[in-house]
């Protein structure tokens, strides 16, 4: 409810969200997955704080990953974990460049795809005593915005 105008919004989608992976063992040490999840994010946020004339018209953000990996356990206290992987997104909000009272909608960029590697060393008494991880990725522009 906007208290500052005294009216109400709301908004009803029926949408479907995917998750599917597999994993497979070619030996004991060795993991390799797959997975694929699409997701949607209202354009008023996760709590819905923010409900108003526009978020109510705008279609929720999709949100679609792509991820390929391994896990390696070298020894029974060393283990490296590598995976790619790549995001798109639709429907991200935005100012219109050329009028900032506008909301516009990216068509659709994506994250180019990214690598994230990383190393676990665990001590004597199980705990994590060294980590380190790696992530390099960059936003490749998709269709051009387009006002909806």
């Amino acid at each position: 409810m906007d208290l500052v105008a005294a009216q109400s919004y709301s908004r009803t989608d029926t949408l479907w969200s995917p998750r599917v992976g597999v994993v497979l063992k070619p030996v004991q040490p060795v993991s390799i997955y797959a997975s694929y999840s699409r997701s949607f994010l209202p354009q008023s946020g996760d709590q819905f704080s923010s409900l108003d004339i526009t978020s109510a018209a705008l279609e929720p953000e999709r949100f679609d990953n792509y991820e390929l990996g391994f896990k390696w356990d070298i020894l029974p206290t060393l283990n490296l974990t590598a995976a790619i992987y790549q995001l798109d997104r639709t429907n991200t909000r935005a100012a219109d460049p050329n009028d900032p009272a506008r909301t516009v909608l990216a068509a659709f960029f994506k994250l180019t795809p990214q690598i994230e590697a990383q190393i676990n060393v665990e001590n004597l008494l199980n705990s994590n005593y060294f980590s380190s991880a790696y992530n390099d990725n960059n936003i490749m522009p998709g269709a051009p915005m387009t006002v909806r």
